[in-house]
């Protein structure tokens, strides 16, 4: 596995972005850094870009976008060579994002495999809505 640090959009971005870090990132870099940062500085790229600039072939592609989801998946097809697993958090998606997502990745092959809910793959334990999708070629 290959974490990058990049932010994915869209499109293009010249420079960087400064992204904000939650209380339990911020705590987790603390302690796997040893010193306080409440922010990070990130290129903003797009899919195609960071499989060109990284040469990548992946198996999976797993995208938290806080949101975004819909305007780097639902707007045009992944990258050649396409992921075998495509893994997103869809809870901060509208219907209509969510649906422009499955058609886009319906018509590129995937189906719809699963969807899963935080903290319990099962899903047994929460009556809350499924956060995450997971599609497989």
């Amino acid at each position: 596995m290959q974490p990058l640090r990049a932010a994915i959009s869209d499109a293009s971005v010249t420079g960087d972005v400064l992204i904000g870090l939650g209380s339990g990132e911020r705590n987790r870099m603390l302690q796997s850094v040893g010193r306080p940062r409440t922010n990070e500085s990130s290129p903003v790229l797009t899919l195609r870009e960071v499989w060109r600039r990284y040469n990548l072939s992946p198996d999976i592609l797993v995208l938290d976008a806080e949101g975004a989801e819909a305007r780097i998946l639902g707007n045009e097809d992944l990258p050649s060579p396409k992921p075998s697993l495509v893994f997103f958090e869809r809870v901060a998606l509208r219907a209509s994002e969510k649906y422009a997502i499955d058609r886009r990745l319906r018509a590129q092959g995937y189906e719809h495999l699963a969807d899963l809910r935080n903290g319990d793959p099962r899903g047994a334990r929460t009556s809350s809505p499924p956060a995450n999708r997971l599609y497989g070629k």
